[in-house]
């Protein structure tokens, strides 16, 4: 498992800045100091099978994440635990489909301690809400319908999502994220996607970038100029093609 290879993506999210005062003959100097807080998603495609979560804290260790949103873990009920020094707060799977889907959050001690509510919605949305300063921050993952899926399943995720974001209040920090299975591809729309992105957009991309307008949303990992090859976050069966189709978004 190597999560900066395959599905997934992630960034430096809110940084929160240091003043530190020191005195140089007399003189005042002021330097600031910029502690960044690393967010990630990353379809892991199961957590049911031995060692698998721990491979994931390894990770996250290395990688030095605070917050990993993750979908399609597969574990049949929700929950809320610790693993050593790290939470994981997560969904189940949908009754009638056991085994499939099921999103989760998983923080390190520092983020793990500042929760002050969560809403397991189902088995494609989780809702995390950490004390921060100046205000909350609220992180949604999400692991969207595949394109295979009915247009009314695809709606009622999307539903789901406007319900729980309504509920925001406007000064607070807002984070959604996770696996869309849509493409929002290369070209830069003004306000919602910067110039990094990848391939050709498509249907479920078009519809990810009406959800970003409605809710005032900027796709992040559009914003970083990095090789093509770390910008995919999913590969077909052979390395046919490569696409982007995780993403991070944050309020404007």
């Amino acid at each position: 498992m190597t999560a900066s290879q395959v599905k997934y993506s992630g960034g430096k999210i809110v940084p929160h800045s240091d003043l530190r005062v020191g005195t140089t003959r007399g003189e005042r100097n002021v330097k600031e100091y910029k502690e960044y807080k690393f967010i990630a998603t990353w379809n892991v495609r199961t957590l049911l099978q031995c060692g698998k979560l721990e491979n994931l804290k390894m990770e996250m260790n290395k990688m030095k994440m605070y917050i990993l949103g993750i979908s399609e873990i597969r574990w049949p009920n929700p929950g809320d635990f610790w693993s050593g020094d790290y939470r994981i707060i997560h969904t189940g799977t949908a009754e009638k489909r056991p085994g499939i889907g099921g999103v989760g959050m998983v923080m390190n001690k520092v983020l793990g301690k500042k929760v002050k509510g969560y809403v397991q919605y189902n088995e494609r949305i989780i809702l995390v809400r950490f004390q921060t300063k100046p205000k909350d921050t609220i992180v949604v993952q999400v692991y969207m319908s595949t394109t295979n899926s009915s247009e009314e399943e695809l709606e009622e995720v999307y539903e789901n999502l406007d319900k729980l974001i309504e509920n925001v209040k406007g000064e607070e920090n807002l984070i959604v994220m996770g696996d869309w299975n849509a493409i929002v591809g290369k070209e830069k729309v003004k306000n919602l996607t910067s110039d990094y992105g990848l391939g050709n957009r498509n249907d479920g991309g078009d519809r990810l970038l009406e959800f970003c307008a409605k809710h005032k949303l900027i796709i992040k990992n559009t914003c970083f100029n990095h090789h093509n090859r770390r910008r995919y976050t999913w590969k077909m069966p052979g390395d046919i093609n490569r696409y982007q189709i995780d993403y991070i978004m944050v309020k404007k």
